[in-house]
C-alpha cells in the first residue's frame, strides 16, 4: 500500500474565515484557486503570500534590472515625478507635437500657395478669353460703360435732328413762354403782347445784324409759333417739365441708392463684411484651416479647372450681370441710339417732344431739381441704415477691428494650438503617425487595405498582452477577446473580465471562453487534466477504448493492494513510467543515492500522478532533476531527513512537480 501525505486543504473562503496561523514550513492548499501558502509559525493566513507556481513570484516582485530602464518599470524622483530618461521612447513631448504641427502648417501653406498659383494662372487665362465667355459670343461686340456714357453725352449735345426737332435753337425760352402765358390772360394780354413785340423786335434786330434776312425769317417764325402756342401750352409745358425734372432727380437718387459698385470710394458694397461676419469667418477659418489645406493641394487643380469651365459657361449672375443675354453689342447700341434720335413720341417718358419747354426753362427747373437732389443726396450721405444693401453701416468692421480680431487667432507660421482641435473630413495623402499613450477612434465601420494588422511593435521585453478586446454590457460591464498572455506565452480566448484592459488582461478575473470550429489541427493539445501525452496514446486506436478494455479486463475487482508495488533501488535512479502509483524503496548502506525527475519530453508522466520514495537504508536519499528547467515545489529541502523517511512526488504540470514529506535542507 502506497504511503501518501495530504496537506491541510479547504476553499479560499474557508481559509479566510478561519484565518489560522500555520506552523513553520506547514503548507495550506486552496482547492478552488489551486494556490497554496507556507506558514512561518507567526503570521496568520491572510498575511501569508499565496503561490500558484514558481513564476507567481514574478507577479509580486520587480526585477532590479527593470527599475528605471527604458520599457521597464519607472522610478520616481525626489519630486515624485517620473524622470524624462525613464519615459518610453514611443511617447512624444510637447516639442515633438509642436514640430509635427509646424510641419503640418508648412505643408498646408504650401498647398494653399500651390492652389493660389493654379487659380491665378487659370484666372489669367480666363481674363484673356474674348469668345464664348459667359454666353457672350464675342466680347469685342460689347459696348463699354464709357462708350455708352459718351453716346449719351453726344446725344445730349446734339441740337439738330433730335426727337423730330429740326433745330433746338428754335425752341422757346421759359421767359418767352411765360410772356405768352401772360398774353393768354385777359388782364395781361396787352402787356404780354407789348413784351412779346419788344422781344421779337430785339430778336429781329439781333438776327438781322448777325445773319441777315434769314435770321429775320426765323425770328418771325419763332414769334408766330410762340404767340400761337404760348397761351395754351406754356403753363402745361412748364408744369410737365418741373414734374419731369423732379422725377428725374428722384430716379437718379433711387438709382444711386441702389448702386453697389463704385459708391463713396467702395468698389463693391457686397464685398463689405459686417463685424459679426468677420468674427465668424475668422473662427470658421481657424477651425477649417487644416482640413481645407489638406484637401487644397490634391483638389485645387481639378476644382479650379472645373470651376473655370462652369464659370465660362455661366450666363446669369456673372460679374454683376444678371443675364448676359440681356447685354447689347456696340453695333446694337449704335443702331438703338440712331433709332432713338428719330423718335418724337413716348421718348424718355415724354408723350410728344413738340410739347417740350425751352432750354432756359429747363435750366431753371434743372437748377431747382439740382438743389432738391443735392438736399436729398446730403440726407442720403447722413443715412446709416439700409444704404447700398447695408443694413447698418455702424456694424461694418474697420481695418483696425479686423486686425485686432486676426491678432487673437493662430498665425499660419508656427501656430500653437491648445484644447481640442476639431475638423470635418480629413484626407491624408501621406503617412499618419500618432504618438501618445492612448488613441481612441469612434467609428461605426473600420476598413483597411492591409492584409495583416501589426500589434505590439517595440514589445521587445514581452511585457504586454497582444490581441483583440471587445466590451459589452448584459447587466454587467465586461470584456471578451482573443489575446496572447505575456505571462505564459499562450493565446487565450477569454470572457468575463470586468477590469478595463490596458497593457495586460486580468485573465484570473474571467475565464476561458467557448470556441466553436468546424475542424481543428494542432501539433499538441491539453484538454482539462488530460495531457498531450495521454491524448497521443489515442493514436492508432481503431475502435471504442471502453469496448477494448471490457474485452481484456478481469471480472474480479482489483484491490488497492494490486495497484501498487515496491521497486528496490541501491544506486542513482531516474524515474520511469512504470513507477507511477508505486513506491521506490532505496536500500543503500552508505553511499548517498539521488532519485531524479526526468523531463516530460523524455518520460511523459500524466499530470496528477504520484510516486512515493522510501529511504530504507542508512545512506541519505536526495530528490534531483535531470534538467534545470524542471520546477520542483518543496520545503524545506530535497534531502530525506533520516533513515525510514518517506516523501511523495506529485506531477503538477508539464515539467512541474510537488515534493512533500519528511525532508530537510
Amino acid at each position: 500500500m502506497a504511503t501518501r501525505m495530504q496537506q491541510r486543504r479547504g476553499t479560499a473562503a474557508q481559509w479566510t474565515a478561519a484565518n489560522p496561523v500555520l506552523a513553520a514550513g506547514e503548507i495550506g492548499y486552496e482547492t478552488d484557486t489551486e494556490q497554496f501558502r507556507i506558514g512561518d509559525g507567526t503570521s496568520s493566513w491572510s498575511n501569508l503570500s499565496p503561490f500558484k507556481n514558481i513564476e507567481d513570484g514574478g507577479a509580486d516582485f520587480i526585477e532590479l534590472a527593470q527599475k528605471g530602464a527604458a520599457h521597464g518599470v519607472a522610478t520616481l524622483n525626489a519630486s515624485a515625478k517620473i524622470p524624462l530618461t525613464q519615459l518610453p521612447t514611443e511617447l512624444s513631448l510637447d516639442l515633438d507635437l509642436d514640430a509635427a504641427i509646424a510641419t503640418e502648417v508648412t505643408d498646408r501653406d504650401a498647398a494653399i500657395a500651390y492652389a493660389a498659383g493654379i487659380l491665378s494662372t487659370n484666372l489669367d487665362n480666363h481674363a484673356a478669353d474674348s469668345t464664348g465667355v459667359h454666353g457672350i459670343a464675342d466680347t469685342a461686340l460689347l459696348a463699354t460703360k464709357n462708350y455708352a456714357d459718351n453716346a449719351v453725352t453726344d446725344h445730349n449735345n446734339d441740337t439738330t435732328g433730335v426727337h423730330g426737332i429740326e433745330d433746338t435753337a428754335l425752341l422757346a425760352t421759359k421767359a418767352y413762354a411765360d410772356g405768352k402765358a401772360s398774353d393768354a390772360e385777359d388782364a395781361a394780354i396787352s402787356a404780354a403782347a407789348t413784351d412779346a413785340t419788344n422781344k421779337a423786335n430785339a430778336a429781329q434786330a439781333a438776327a438781322i445784324s448777325a445773319a441777315g434776312t434769314d435770321a429775320q425769317s426765323k425770328a418771325d417764325d419763332a414769334q408766330a409759333a410762340a404767340e400761337l402756342t404760348a397761351a395754351g401750352d406754356a403753363t402745361t409745358k412748364a408744369n410737365a417739365a418741373q414734374v419731369a425734372a423732379e422725377a428725374t432727380a428722384a430716379g437718379a437718387l433711387a438709382v444711386h441708392s441702389a448702386d453697389t459698385t463704385n459708391v463713396h470710394g467702395i468698389a463693391d458694397t457686397s464685398a463689405l463684411a459686417l463685424m459679426t461676419d468677420v468674427t465668424d469667418a475668422v473662427n470658421d477659418a481657424a477651425a477649417d484651416a487644416t482640413t481645407k489645406a489638406n484637401a487644397a493641394k490634391t483638389g485645387a487643380e481639378a476644382t479650379a479647372s472645373a470651376a473655370l469651365s462652369d464659370h465660362n459657361s455661366d450666363s446669369t449672375n456673372v460679374h454683376g450681370i444678371a443675364d448676359t443675354a440681356d447685354l447689347a453689342t456696340k453695333t446694337y447700341a449704335d443702331n438703338a441710339v440712331s433709332a432713338h434720335e428719330a423718335d418724337t413720341t413716348s421718348v424718355h417718358g415724354i408723350a410728344d417732344t413738340s410739347l417740350l419747354a425751352t432750354k432756359a426753362y429747363a435750366d431753371a427747373a434743372g437748377t431747382s431739381a439740382s438743389n432738391t437732389a443735392a438736399s436729398a443726396l446730403s440726407a442720403h450721405e447722413a443715412d446709416s441704415t439700409n444704404v447700398h444693401g447695408i443694413a447698418d453701416t455702424a456694424a461694418l468692421a474697420l481695418t483696425v477691428d479686423v486686425d485686432a480680431a486676426l491678432a487673437l487667432k493662430a498665425p499660419k507660421a508656427d501656430p500653437t494650438f491648445t484644447g481640442t482641435i476639431n475638423a470635418a473630413n480629413i484626407t491624408l495623402s501621406g503617412n499618419l503617425t500618432v504618438e501618445g499613450t492612448t488613441t481612441t477612434i469612434n467609428t461605426a465601420n473600420f476598413t483597411t487595405e492591409d492584409a495583416l494588422i501589426y500589434l505590439g511593435e517595440g514589445n521587445s521585453a514581452n511585457l504586454v498582452d497582444l490581441g483583440f478586446v471587445a466590451s459589452f454590457n448584459d447587466g454587467t460591464y465586461q470584456h471578451t477577446g482573443l489575446a496572447k498572455d505575456a505571462s505564459d506565452n499562450k493565446w487565450k480566448l477569454f470572457k468575463g473580465v470586468t477590469d478595463e484592459p490596458t497593457t495586460t488582461v486580468n485573465f484570473a478575473q474571467g475565464s476561458l471562453d467557448t470556441l466553436a470550429v468546424g475542424s481543428l489541427e494542432a501539433t499538441s493539445a491539453t484538454i482539462g487534466d488530460v495531457s498531450n501525452t495521454e491524448l497521443q496514446y489515442l493514436n492508432g486506436v481503431t475502435s471504442a477504448i471502453q469496448t477494448q478494455l471490457d474485452s481484456k479486463a478481469s471480472t474480479t475487482a482489483l484491490t488497492d493492494a494490486t495497484l501498487s508495488s515496491f521497486s528496490t533501488k541501491t544506486s542513482h535512479y531516474t524515474l520511469a513510467l512504470a513507477d507511477q502509483g508505486n513506491m521506490i524503496e532505496v536500500n543503500a548502506p552508505s553511499t548517498p543515492v539521488t532519485i531524479s525527475i526526468p523531463l516530460d519530453s523524455a518520460v511523459p508522466f500524466p499530470i496528477g500522478c504520484s510516486i512515493d520514495v522510501f529511504q530504507k537504508g542508512a545512506a541519505q536519499v536526495t530528490i534531483g532533476k535531470t534538467d534545470g528547467s524542471i520546477v520542483v515545489y518543496n520545503t524545506p529541502g530535497m534531502k530525506f531527513r533520516a533513515q525510514y523517511s518517506v516523501a511523495t512526488l506529485t506531477k503538477r504540470d508539464t515539467n512541474t512537480w510537488i515534493v512533500s514529506g519528511d525532508l530537510t535542507a
